[in-house]
């Protein structure tokens, strides 16, 4: 019996298996961890979910890439896309064995609610700003 199933799910799917080929061929950390970065909700729209990607590019051997992944996950958050499991590799990122993935999980612990405040409020202000242009206020 052939595959029955939304085609625009199976296309999004395999647009997703595709970048992540991408991001984890490259045999460079550095590389790597720019191709991570790059898929941050800060540098790219995301058209499609990548939470796939950036949940294994928690668990790549290099620390670069790990810090680049929570990184996304920390923008993805405070952009108002969160993910518990997101969050919850951030909790656990803290017992890495790297020091510097461990010291950046915990910086962003300390300053996410924060950062999240910061951004809601400035959504806000824009929706404002936005309905006295548009004369709806």
């Amino acid at each position: 019996m052939p595959k029955v199933g939304h085609p625009r799910r199976r296309e999004l799917k395999a647009r997703v298996q595709d970048m992540g080929r991408i991001v984890f061929e490259a045999k460079d950390d550095g590389r790597r961890a720019g191709l991570v970065r790059s898929l941050c909700p800060c540098e790219y729209i995301w058209t499609m979910p990548l939470w796939d990607i950036i949940f294994a590019a928690c668990k790549d051997p290099s620390p670069q890439v790990r810090i680049q992944a929570l990184h996304v996950i920390e923008d993805a958050y405070t952009s108002g896309m969160p993910d518990v499991r997101g969050i919850k590799l951030i909790f656990e990122a803290r017992q890495d064995p790297d020091t510097e993935v461990r010291s950046f999980a915990k910086d962003v612990i300390r300053v996410l609610p924060k950062l999240r405040a910061i951004r809601s409020a400035d959504r806000k202000r824009r929706l404002n700003r936005a309905r006295e242009q548009n004369g709806l206020e």
